[in-house]
């Protein structure tokens, strides 16, 4: 609230000059020129720092929201490799269960058949 006031008083200042500098106005006077110049660029600038800035909060809260999703996903990625790790490992001790236990049944059946 405070900016819009801030914000305010200086428009309104610059617009009463603005008004003052129209109203006493001479084409030929080059001071006139100037100061119509620097008021109108000033009323814009203002106007666009008004404008822009409500997105510059909106900006830094979607930095962060980032910056957290980033963090997330870090997290989320090493849990991924991790249960990947242990699903490959276990899959790898049963193939070699599984091999082992062919060969106990190949060693089983020649002496069977002995």
């Amino acid at each position: 609230m405070l900016l819009r006031t801030w914000f305010g008083l200086v428009n309104s200042i610059i617009l009463i000059a603005l008004f003052l500098v129209l109203f006493n106005f001479e084409i030929k006077n080059v001071l006139n020129w100037v100061s119509l110049i620097a008021l109108v660029l000033a009323l814009a600038l203002s106007m666009i720092i008004y404008i822009e800035k409500p997105h510059a909060k909106e900006t830094i809260k979607l930095k962060k929201d980032y910056a957290d999703f980033l963090k997330r996903k870090d997290k989320i990625i090493d849990e991924m490799r991790q249960k990947n790790d242990l699903i490959f490992n276990t899959a790898k001790k049963r193939s070699e269960a599984d091999i082992e236990l062919a060969e106990l049944k190949k060693k089983w059946e020649e002496k069977t058949k002995e």
